[in-house]
């Protein structure tokens, strides 16, 4: 029996990623292997995850036995919080000061270490431009003093960054393949919190693109593994339909 997966609570900015990786020529909400997929398209699953990557952890070890997935996660590169009435009218507008960056990406993808890094999988950082909707109904979140987020909306696609390979991994964290370093450099290099530093040397060592060497004043000391290391063989540049390079296993 397909395993449902209900679209019920999916947002607007969920639907948007859905119907612009679609296309006009894919297919949404198909059966495979015992899931339904959001988008198949040119032979490849396209997976919009807008939170909680790892409760795909199950669905992904499944799929990707036979389909490469390109996992979507948005980053709100620009967000916009619109005030509406209990009559769904906005009230007021503003832009949030907030940014989001590439690298909270990795406070979730610990969860999908262990099948990481994978020529099936790709992540794909899509930095976009949201309009988030509240509304003061007292059912919201205590932070928020009771105001509820009612839907979030998509209003443009800035750019898309590609993770598959160790390689574009390194390279967006802007790690040096030849320099040992700390959580305190990735904190340093990329001005994330410590916390957010150690989650991304967690990341690392658990998929095995860095490995342990040692201590430096009390510090762990990490280095990238090698190019000629077994998981960054196999590994074939290849251009998507929408422009974008993605790296396909080539046993």
């Amino acid at each position: 029996m397909d395993k449902q997966i209900s679209t019920y609570n999916e947002s607007a900015l969920h639907d948007s990623l859905k119907a612009y990786y679609k296309g006009d020529d894919g297919l949404s909400e198909v059966a495979i292997k015992g899931y339904y997929v959001d988008v198949l398209r040119d032979g490849t699953i396209y997976e919009i995850q807008t939170a909680n990557l790892g409760a795909m952890k199950r669905k992904l070890s499944m799929l990707i036995t036979d389909w490469p997935v390109v996992v979507v996660y948005p980053i709100p590169a620009v967000k916009w919080i619109t005030r509406i009435d209990d009559q769904g009218k906005g009230v007021y507008r503003r832009r949030s000061p907030k940014k989001g960056t590439g690298y909270d990406v990795f406070k979730e993808l610990i969860y999908l270490a262990p099948l990481l890094p994978n020529p099936a999988i790709t992540i794909a950082l899509a930095f976009v431009e949201v309009e988030e909707e509240r509304c003061d109904d007292g059912k919201g979140s205590w932070r928020r003093k009771g105001v509820s987020i009612v839907d979030r909306k998509l209003l443009s696609i800035q750019s898309t960054q590609m993770l598959s390979d160790p390689e574009e991994y390194r390279s967006f964290l802007q790690l040096d393949e030849k320099s040992p370093f700390t959580t305190a450099d990735i904190k340093r290099k990329l001005s994330v919190s410590a916390s957010l530093a150690s989650r991304i040397a967690y990341f690392l060592r658990k998929t095995q693109m860095s490995e342990f060497i040692g201590k430096t004043e009390r510090k762990h000391l990490y280095r990238w593994r090698a190019e000629s290391d077994p998981i960054r063989s196999g590994f074939e540049t290849v251009k998507g339909e929408r422009g974008e390079t993605r790296k396909l296993y080539n046993a």
